[in-house]
């Protein structure tokens, strides 16, 4: 958000809006102040990277190292959620823009006919891939091993799931879960 015009999508260094006079240009700052400080009621809860996802595949879960929370797009894996009103926690986007989240939850991730618990999970329907965050997952001890083209997590030397590399996104998607592993109980609270 630009704190010049109060327009989202760019900064104030690289804002075209013109003021006619030094009065106009004080009167807006005057408002752009007044909105930035409401802009800090709002709690920003999360910061992704979003804006390099503009089309393809939208399914499965993608490992996003820049994502600050897990996030899900759809409620079809969450055991349980709290629902919030729109506007009383959101997302940061890597593009400058922000994203209410509707609820918090629990989500059940089934890959691989395993399932992996994601505790304190983002539901944001307005996203467009699911996320896991790996800030989330290596807070909590969880070792992300990134080599060319493929990505592991695991814990104690032991693979819990991983995933490839997909080019045209340049992010990694989530693989089956490795069979010998069972279930897993990822802990991801973070406030």
């Amino acid at each position: 958000k630009c704190y010049r015009c109060g327009k989202p999508g760019h900064i104030k260094k690289n804002c075209r809006t013109k003021f006619s006079n030094k009065k106009d240009n004080m009167s807006q700052n005057s408002k752009n102040k007044e909105k930035e400080h409401e802009d800090y009621n709002e709690e920003v809860i999360c910061v992704v990277s979003e804006c390099l996802f503009a089309d393809g595949d939208l399914t499965g879960w993608w490992v996003d190292s820049g994502a600050t929370r897990h996030i899900a797009k759809t409620k079809e894996g969450m055991i349980r959620m709290e629902n919030l009103s729109s506007g009383m926690q959101k997302v940061y986007m890597g593009n400058n823009s922000y994203c209410d989240v509707m609820g918090v939850g629990t989500y059940r991730l089934n890959v691989g006919g395993t399932s992996v618990i994601l505790t304190k999970v983002l539901y944001v329907p307005s996203m467009q891939r699911n996320l896991v965050s790996v800030p989330t997952l290596t807070g909590k001890g969880f070792e992300v091993r990134f080599v060319p083209g493929k990505v592991t997590v695991g814990k104690h030397g032991r693979t819990m799931f991983d995933g490839k590399y997909v080019k045209e996104h340049g992010m990694f998607k989530l693989n089956e879960m490795n069979k010998s592993s069972g279930s897993a109980y990822f802990d991801c609270a973070m406030n």
